[in-house]
């Protein structure tokens, strides 16, 4: 597995388990967010949806999140592949977040 399958399948399991793997083991994702970005959290209503805010951590410069029914996430300049992998599906459409 390189780097880059390494990087997805730990982004997805912080996705589905809202954990991701440290050096020192686990931790919960509201741990590892500094104080100052969860002040005000609960006041603001959310721009996106929760399962995709491991994404915008992990690629802080994507502007632009393709999720598929079934909720697999691809990058902005990953349309085809998220298009295709949705027709492949048979139903349920396509949507888009641009952050």
């Amino acid at each position: 597995m390189n780097e880059e399958e390494s990087k997805v399948v730990a982004i997805q399991e912080e996705a589905t388990t809202g954990e991701a793997p440290t050096a020192e083991g686990t931790a919960s994702v509201e741990d590892r967010i500094p104080a100052k970005e969860t002040a005000g959290k609960a006041e603001s209503p959310k721009r996106v949806p929760e399962f995709l805010e491991p994404y915008l951590r992990r690629y802080s410069g994507e502007k632009v999140f393709h999720v598929t029914s079934d909720r697999q996430v691809f990058l902005g300049k990953n349309y085809h592949l998220a298009r295709l992998h949705q027709a492949g599906l048979g139903q349920g459409e396509l949507k888009t977040y641009n952050i």
